[in-house]
Protein backbone atom coordinates (compact mmCIF):
# COMPACT_ATOMS: atom_id res chain seq x y z
CA UNK A 1 0.00 0.00 0.00
CA UNK A 2 1.37 3.41 -1.21
CA UNK A 3 -0.62 6.68 -0.05
CA UNK A 4 -0.39 10.31 0.28
CA UNK A 5 -1.86 10.16 4.11
CA UNK A 6 -2.75 7.49 6.68
CA UNK A 7 -5.49 8.25 8.84
CA UNK A 8 -5.21 5.76 12.02
CA UNK A 9 -8.61 5.93 13.52
CA UNK A 10 -12.10 5.79 11.87
CA UNK A 11 -13.96 8.23 14.37
CA UNK A 12 -15.47 11.90 13.88
CA UNK A 13 -12.24 13.81 13.96
CA UNK A 14 -10.23 10.85 11.58
CA UNK A 15 -13.14 11.07 9.25
CA UNK A 16 -13.15 14.95 8.96
CA UNK A 17 -9.27 14.94 8.64
CA UNK A 18 -9.50 12.64 5.65
CA UNK A 19 -12.51 14.45 4.38
CA UNK A 20 -10.84 17.72 4.31
CA UNK A 21 -7.68 16.01 3.24
CA UNK A 22 -9.36 14.56 0.06
CA UNK A 23 -11.24 18.03 -0.59
CA UNK A 24 -7.63 18.93 -2.04
CA UNK A 25 -6.78 15.80 -3.52
CA UNK A 26 -4.79 13.90 -1.04
CA UNK A 27 -5.25 10.19 -1.44
CA UNK A 28 -5.85 9.04 2.01
CA UNK A 29 -6.56 5.67 3.54
CA UNK A 30 -8.34 5.43 6.83
CA UNK A 31 -7.56 2.33 9.18
CA UNK A 32 -10.14 1.22 11.91
CA UNK A 33 -9.95 -1.37 14.24
CA UNK A 34 -13.58 -2.25 14.57
CA UNK A 35 -15.69 -3.13 11.81
CA UNK A 36 -17.73 -0.16 11.53
CA UNK A 37 -16.57 3.37 11.02
CA UNK A 38 -17.95 6.32 13.28
CA UNK A 39 -16.15 5.70 16.56
CA UNK A 40 -17.98 6.93 19.56
CA UNK A 41 -21.02 8.47 17.31
CA UNK A 42 -22.37 5.20 16.24
CA UNK A 43 -23.98 4.24 20.09
CA UNK A 44 -25.09 8.15 20.91
CA UNK A 45 -28.33 8.68 20.52
CA UNK A 46 -28.73 11.91 21.60
CA UNK A 47 -28.70 15.19 19.99
CA UNK A 48 -25.52 16.44 19.81
CA UNK A 49 -24.25 20.18 20.72
CA UNK A 50 -22.41 22.31 20.13
CA UNK A 51 -21.20 21.15 16.46
CA UNK A 52 -19.50 22.93 13.46
CA UNK A 53 -20.89 25.72 11.44
CA UNK A 54 -23.32 24.33 8.78
CA UNK A 55 -24.38 21.02 10.67
CA UNK A 56 -28.19 20.90 12.15
CA UNK A 57 -29.22 19.56 15.21
CA UNK A 58 -28.44 15.77 14.66
CA UNK A 59 -28.40 12.85 17.20
CA UNK A 60 -24.82 11.17 17.29
CA UNK A 61 -25.74 7.78 14.95
CA UNK A 62 -27.09 10.09 12.14
CA UNK A 63 -23.96 12.22 12.40
CA UNK A 64 -21.91 8.98 12.05
CA UNK A 65 -23.76 7.93 8.98
CA UNK A 66 -23.60 10.86 7.01
CA UNK A 67 -19.91 11.12 7.81
CA UNK A 68 -19.16 7.40 6.91
CA UNK A 69 -21.15 8.02 3.36
CA UNK A 70 -19.04 11.01 2.62
CA UNK A 71 -16.06 8.62 3.12
CA UNK A 72 -17.56 5.92 1.47
CA UNK A 73 -18.35 7.73 -1.91
CA UNK A 74 -14.98 9.89 -2.05
CA UNK A 75 -12.91 8.88 -4.72
CA UNK A 76 -9.76 9.83 -3.02
CA UNK A 77 -10.38 7.44 0.13
CA UNK A 78 -9.63 3.84 0.40
CA UNK A 79 -11.36 2.62 4.28
CA UNK A 80 -9.58 -0.74 6.06
CA UNK A 81 -12.20 -1.84 8.92
CA UNK A 82 -10.56 -4.71 10.97
CA UNK A 83 -7.43 -3.75 10.26
CA UNK A 84 -5.02 -2.02 13.65
CA UNK A 85 -1.46 -0.66 13.15
CA UNK A 86 1.11 -2.86 15.21
CA UNK A 87 4.09 -1.17 14.55
CA UNK A 88 6.64 0.79 12.48
CA UNK A 89 9.14 -0.33 9.83
CA UNK A 90 12.96 0.95 10.31
CA UNK A 91 11.91 2.77 6.72
CA UNK A 92 9.15 4.45 8.47
CA UNK A 93 6.58 2.12 6.14
CA UNK A 94 3.63 1.40 8.80
CA UNK A 95 2.63 -2.31 9.46
CA UNK A 96 -1.27 -2.76 9.08
CA UNK A 97 -2.06 -6.17 11.09
CA UNK A 98 -6.23 -7.37 9.60
CA UNK A 99 -5.93 -10.85 11.63
CA UNK A 100 -4.66 -12.46 8.41
CA UNK A 101 -1.83 -10.98 7.67
CA UNK A 102 0.51 -7.97 8.14
CA UNK A 103 -0.19 -5.32 5.33
CA UNK A 104 3.01 -2.65 4.34
CA UNK A 105 1.77 0.59 4.39
CA UNK A 106 4.18 3.03 2.82
CA UNK A 107 2.71 7.04 3.38
CA UNK A 108 4.13 10.59 3.43
CA UNK A 109 1.90 11.68 6.31
CA UNK A 110 0.07 10.21 8.68
CA UNK A 111 -2.73 11.79 11.04
CA UNK A 112 -3.33 9.77 14.47
CA UNK A 113 -6.66 10.05 15.80
CA UNK A 114 -6.65 7.25 18.32
CA UNK A 115 -9.06 8.94 20.60
CA UNK A 116 -9.31 8.83 24.41
CA UNK A 117 -9.66 5.90 27.07
CA UNK A 118 -12.54 6.01 29.91
CA UNK A 119 -10.69 5.44 33.19
CA UNK A 120 -11.90 3.51 35.73
CA UNK A 121 -12.47 4.26 39.59
CA UNK A 122 -11.34 2.23 42.11
CA UNK A 123 -12.93 0.43 45.00
CA UNK A 124 -13.36 -2.85 46.59
CA UNK A 125 -15.97 -4.91 44.33
CA UNK A 126 -15.07 -3.04 41.65
CA UNK A 127 -14.19 -5.94 39.56
CA UNK A 128 -17.34 -7.43 39.98
CA UNK A 129 -19.69 -8.15 37.35
CA UNK A 130 -21.86 -5.20 37.15
CA UNK A 131 -19.22 -2.83 37.17
CA UNK A 132 -18.98 -0.54 33.75
CA UNK A 133 -17.23 2.09 32.35
CA UNK A 134 -20.39 4.59 31.24
CA UNK A 135 -18.73 3.82 27.76
CA UNK A 136 -19.43 -0.19 27.73
CA UNK A 137 -23.37 1.19 29.19
CA UNK A 138 -23.89 2.82 26.47
CA UNK A 139 -22.71 0.31 23.83
CA UNK A 140 -24.76 -2.25 25.31
CA UNK A 141 -28.36 -0.39 25.58
CA UNK A 142 -27.79 1.79 22.23
CA UNK A 143 -25.90 -0.41 19.94
CA UNK A 144 -26.16 -4.34 20.70
CA UNK A 145 -30.20 -3.46 22.67
CA UNK A 146 -29.07 -5.18 26.01
CA UNK A 147 -30.02 -4.25 29.41
CA UNK A 148 -27.47 -4.13 31.86
CA UNK A 149 -29.19 -4.08 35.10
CA UNK A 150 -32.10 -2.39 36.83
CA UNK A 151 -31.01 -0.64 39.46
CA UNK A 152 -27.69 1.65 38.82
CA UNK A 153 -25.37 4.53 40.06
CA UNK A 154 -23.28 6.48 37.83
CA UNK A 155 -19.85 7.23 39.35
CA UNK A 156 -18.66 10.33 37.66
CA UNK A 157 -20.50 13.62 36.10
CA UNK A 158 -19.35 14.43 32.93
CA UNK A 159 -21.46 15.89 30.42
CA UNK A 160 -21.21 12.03 28.84
CA UNK A 161 -21.93 10.68 32.18
CA UNK A 162 -25.33 12.26 32.73
CA UNK A 163 -26.07 11.90 29.26
CA UNK A 164 -25.67 8.38 29.60
CA UNK A 165 -27.50 8.04 33.35
CA UNK A 166 -30.51 9.68 31.20
CA UNK A 167 -30.35 7.00 28.29
CA UNK A 168 -30.42 4.14 31.00
CA UNK A 169 -33.60 6.03 32.45
CA UNK A 170 -35.25 6.44 28.84
CA UNK A 171 -34.55 2.39 28.62
CA UNK A 172 -36.45 1.94 32.26
CA UNK A 173 -33.11 1.14 34.16
CA UNK A 174 -33.62 3.03 37.66
CA UNK A 175 -30.51 5.36 37.91
CA UNK A 176 -30.91 5.83 41.83
CA UNK A 177 -28.57 9.03 41.54
CA UNK A 178 -25.10 10.75 40.32
CA UNK A 179 -21.90 9.86 42.64
CA UNK A 180 -19.51 12.87 42.90
CA UNK A 181 -16.44 13.21 45.30
CA UNK A 182 -16.37 16.92 44.60
CA UNK A 183 -19.33 19.49 45.71
CA UNK A 184 -20.18 20.57 42.30
CA UNK A 185 -20.78 18.59 38.75
CA UNK A 186 -18.56 18.83 35.98
CA UNK A 187 -21.27 18.27 33.13
CA UNK A 188 -21.35 22.18 31.80
CA UNK A 189 -24.65 21.39 30.07
CA UNK A 190 -27.34 23.21 32.00
CA UNK A 191 -30.10 21.32 29.65
CA UNK A 192 -28.73 17.89 31.10
CA UNK A 193 -29.20 19.25 34.58
CA UNK A 194 -32.75 20.43 33.88
CA UNK A 195 -33.48 16.56 32.65
CA UNK A 196 -32.41 15.01 36.02
CA UNK A 197 -34.41 16.83 37.71
CA UNK A 198 -37.48 16.16 35.73
CA UNK A 199 -36.70 12.50 36.27
CA UNK A 200 -35.68 12.78 39.91
CA UNK A 201 -32.58 11.87 39.16
CA UNK A 202 -30.65 12.80 42.66
CA UNK A 203 -27.41 14.05 42.40
CA UNK A 204 -24.93 12.81 45.73
CA UNK A 205 -22.14 15.31 45.68
CA UNK A 206 -19.35 14.84 48.04
CA UNK A 207 -20.03 10.81 48.10
CA UNK A 208 -18.31 8.38 46.99
CA UNK A 209 -19.06 4.26 46.45
CA UNK A 210 -17.10 2.59 49.88
CA UNK A 211 -17.51 -0.67 48.76
CA UNK A 212 -19.40 -3.04 45.91
CA UNK A 213 -20.79 -6.26 47.54
CA UNK A 214 -22.03 -9.38 45.51
CA UNK A 215 -21.87 -13.63 44.93
CA UNK A 216 -20.30 -13.34 41.84
CA UNK A 217 -21.97 -9.79 40.80
CA UNK A 218 -22.91 -6.68 42.04
CA UNK A 219 -25.80 -6.70 44.46
CA UNK A 220 -25.32 -4.05 47.26
CA UNK A 221 -22.94 -1.47 47.23
CA UNK A 222 -22.12 0.96 50.26
CA UNK A 223 -22.42 4.54 49.89
CA UNK A 224 -20.61 7.30 51.73
CA UNK A 225 -22.31 10.96 51.67
CA UNK A 226 -20.70 13.26 53.66
CA UNK A 227 -19.70 11.05 55.82
CA UNK A 228 -22.99 8.94 56.33
CA UNK A 229 -22.86 5.46 55.03
CA UNK A 230 -25.83 3.97 53.59
CA UNK A 231 -26.23 0.49 52.06
CA UNK A 232 -28.41 0.08 48.84
CA UNK A 233 -29.79 -2.66 46.66
CA UNK A 234 -27.52 -2.19 43.30
CA UNK A 235 -27.12 -4.26 40.39
CA UNK A 236 -24.83 -1.65 37.96
CA UNK A 237 -22.31 0.83 38.48
CA UNK A 238 -21.11 2.71 36.10
CA UNK A 239 -18.20 4.65 36.45
CA UNK A 240 -16.40 7.47 34.75
CA UNK A 241 -12.82 8.40 35.90
CA UNK A 242 -12.02 10.75 33.15
CA UNK A 243 -10.89 10.41 29.68
CA UNK A 244 -7.33 10.14 28.80
CA UNK A 245 -5.59 10.21 25.45
CA UNK A 246 -5.14 7.66 23.53
CA UNK A 247 -0.63 7.80 22.48
CA UNK A 248 1.14 4.53 22.19
CA UNK A 249 1.06 5.62 18.05
CA UNK A 250 2.69 9.12 18.87
CA UNK A 251 5.02 7.39 21.16
CA UNK A 252 6.17 4.71 18.13
CA UNK A 253 6.72 7.86 16.30
CA UNK A 254 8.94 9.49 19.36
CA UNK A 255 6.56 12.43 19.57
CA UNK A 256 7.41 15.00 22.24
CA UNK A 257 4.92 14.97 25.24
CA UNK A 258 3.55 17.36 27.78
CA UNK A 259 1.45 17.10 30.61
CA UNK A 260 -1.58 19.37 30.42
CA UNK A 261 -3.88 18.32 33.13
CA UNK A 262 -6.93 20.23 31.41
CA UNK A 263 -6.55 18.77 28.23
CA UNK A 264 -6.64 15.03 29.94
CA UNK A 265 -3.14 14.38 30.95
CA UNK A 266 0.12 13.40 28.71
CA UNK A 267 -0.38 14.43 25.17
CA UNK A 268 1.57 15.08 22.27
CA UNK A 269 2.75 18.47 21.92
CA UNK A 270 1.88 20.00 18.67
CA UNK A 271 1.80 23.21 16.20
CA UNK A 272 -1.28 25.32 14.77
CA UNK A 273 -1.16 23.41 12.39
CA UNK A 274 -1.79 19.49 14.53
CA UNK A 275 1.93 18.56 13.39
CA UNK A 276 3.79 17.08 16.42
CA UNK A 277 7.47 17.25 16.66
CA UNK A 278 7.85 14.68 14.60
CA UNK A 279 7.64 15.88 10.91
CA UNK A 280 4.84 14.36 9.04
CA UNK A 281 2.82 12.85 12.18
CA UNK A 282 0.11 14.71 12.87
CA UNK A 283 -2.89 14.00 15.75
CA UNK A 284 -6.46 15.20 15.75
CA UNK A 285 -9.78 14.26 18.17
CA UNK A 286 -9.30 13.57 21.76
CA UNK A 287 -5.68 12.38 21.03
CA UNK A 288 -4.78 16.30 20.82
CA UNK A 289 -6.79 17.06 23.96
CA UNK A 290 -9.75 16.02 25.51
CA UNK A 291 -12.94 18.09 24.20
CA UNK A 292 -16.23 18.33 22.73
CA UNK A 293 -17.84 16.27 19.63
CA UNK A 294 -17.83 19.78 17.58
CA UNK A 295 -14.71 20.94 18.48
CA UNK A 296 -13.04 16.90 18.07
CA UNK A 297 -14.72 17.46 14.57
CA UNK A 298 -13.02 20.90 13.81
CA UNK A 299 -9.32 19.59 15.01
CA UNK A 300 -9.78 16.69 12.21
CA UNK A 301 -10.24 19.53 9.78
CA UNK A 302 -7.01 21.15 10.99
CA UNK A 303 -4.88 18.42 10.82
CA UNK A 304 -6.09 17.44 7.11
CA UNK A 305 -5.55 20.80 5.96
CA UNK A 306 -1.98 20.79 7.81
CA UNK A 307 -1.24 17.55 6.30
CA UNK A 308 -2.75 18.81 2.82
CA UNK A 309 -0.47 21.96 3.32
CA UNK A 310 2.81 19.96 3.75
CA UNK A 311 2.11 17.57 1.14
CA UNK A 312 2.17 20.52 -1.55
CA UNK A 313 -1.26 20.23 -2.15
CA UNK A 314 -2.24 23.97 -0.59
CA UNK A 315 -0.74 26.89 -0.88
CA UNK A 316 0.60 28.63 2.04
CA UNK A 317 -1.64 31.83 1.99
CA UNK A 318 -4.86 29.93 1.65
CA UNK A 319 -4.04 27.09 3.93
CA UNK A 320 -3.40 30.17 6.75
CA UNK A 321 -7.03 31.38 5.58
CA UNK A 322 -8.66 28.49 6.32
CA UNK A 323 -6.41 27.86 9.45
CA UNK A 324 -7.78 30.70 11.35
CA UNK A 325 -11.11 29.77 10.02
CA UNK A 326 -11.15 26.66 11.62
CA UNK A 327 -9.59 28.08 14.91
CA UNK A 328 -12.21 30.55 15.35
CA UNK A 329 -14.40 28.11 15.27
CA UNK A 330 -13.17 25.90 17.48
CA UNK A 331 -12.98 28.75 20.09
CA UNK A 332 -16.25 29.21 19.64
CA UNK A 333 -16.96 25.28 20.29
CA UNK A 334 -14.87 24.27 23.19
CA UNK A 335 -15.14 25.42 26.38
CA UNK A 336 -12.83 28.28 27.35
CA UNK A 337 -10.67 26.90 29.75
CA UNK A 338 -9.70 23.69 27.48
CA UNK A 339 -9.58 26.29 24.34
CA UNK A 340 -7.01 28.47 26.41
CA UNK A 341 -5.52 25.29 27.43
CA UNK A 342 -4.89 24.09 23.85
CA UNK A 343 -3.62 27.77 22.98
CA UNK A 344 -0.83 27.55 25.90
CA UNK A 345 0.16 23.93 25.11
CA UNK A 346 0.63 25.06 21.42
CA UNK A 347 2.21 28.39 22.58
CA UNK A 348 5.13 26.17 25.00
CA UNK A 349 5.66 23.69 22.35
CA UNK A 350 6.25 26.81 19.48
CA UNK A 351 8.54 28.44 22.29
CA UNK A 352 10.76 25.43 22.54
CA UNK A 353 11.01 25.20 19.14
CA UNK A 354 12.40 28.69 18.56
CA UNK A 355 14.76 28.24 21.35
CA UNK A 356 16.03 24.99 19.90
CA UNK A 357 16.71 26.72 16.68
CA UNK A 358 18.70 29.89 18.16
CA UNK A 359 20.94 27.64 20.26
Amino acid sequence: MNIDLLVVGGGPAGLMAALEAAEYGVNVAIVEESSRLGGQLRQQTQYLSPLPSGIGEIRGFELANELVEAVTFNKHIVTYTNHTVIGLYEDGSVGINNGKEIIRCETKKISVATGADIQGVLFPGWTLPGVLTVGAAQILVNRERVKPGNEAFIVGSSDFSIEVALQLYDVGINVLGIVETETSLHDRKQENLYRLKEKNIPILENSYIEQAKGRGQVEKVILNQNGNKEEYDVDLICVDGGLNPVIELCQLYNCSFAFNEILGGWLPTYQANFETSTDGVFIAGNTAGITNQGAVMVTGKLAGLGAAESLGNVPEQAADVWRNNYWSELAKLENYQVNEARTCHIQNFETSKTKVYET
